[in-house]
């Protein structure tokens, strides 16, 4: 499986999290708070996302040749300086990172009210990641086209 295509599949996934992730917007904080499959299908589907942007850009670091970062969370810097995503868009999916490991870690100090809004305000930082890894799966393939003439 070449890099591009090893990138289409995470995009796949990650597309398919963040739709479920948009059915479920409509939670209330009495529904979060009580409901705890909702709640278990709210944080589960974030923390899929971000690892698998994470896993986007790990991907992509390493086919441009990029430092390995020592912190997962740094891999967007690393990205942003590379002139492969904005500043901005960097310090977002990093402080989503910070989000995956309070899921993973201290899943105990998770606050609803703080998850619900990312709920309802981050799921656009996925969109925009997503539409940056596919140009980049795109422009992989065209140079390993290149590459193989």
């Amino acid at each position: 499986m070449t890099n591009a295509e090893r990138i289409r599949e995470h995009v796949k996934h990650l597309r398919f999290r963040v739709d479920r992730l948009r059915e479920l917007q409509g939670a209330t904080l009495q529904q979060y708070a009580t409901n705890f499959d909702k709640r278990d299908l709210i944080e589960h589907n974030f923390r899929v996302a971000i690892e698998s942007c994470s896993d986007i850009a790990l991907l992509v670091s390493a086919r441009l040749g990029l430092r390995e970062p020592e912190h997962r969370r740094d891999i967007y810097d690393t990205l942003a300086a590379n002139n492969r995503i904005t500043n901005e868009l960097a310090k977002q999916l990093a402080e989503l990172t910070s989000l995956r490991n309070l899921l993973v870690h201290r899943y105990l100090a998770v606050e609803p009210v703080k998850m619900l809004k990312h709920l309802k305000e981050d799921l656009t930082i996925f969109d925009q990641f997503m539409a940056m890894a596919v140009g980049w799966a795109d422009e992989f393939e065209s140079s390993q086209d290149s590459d193989d003439q």
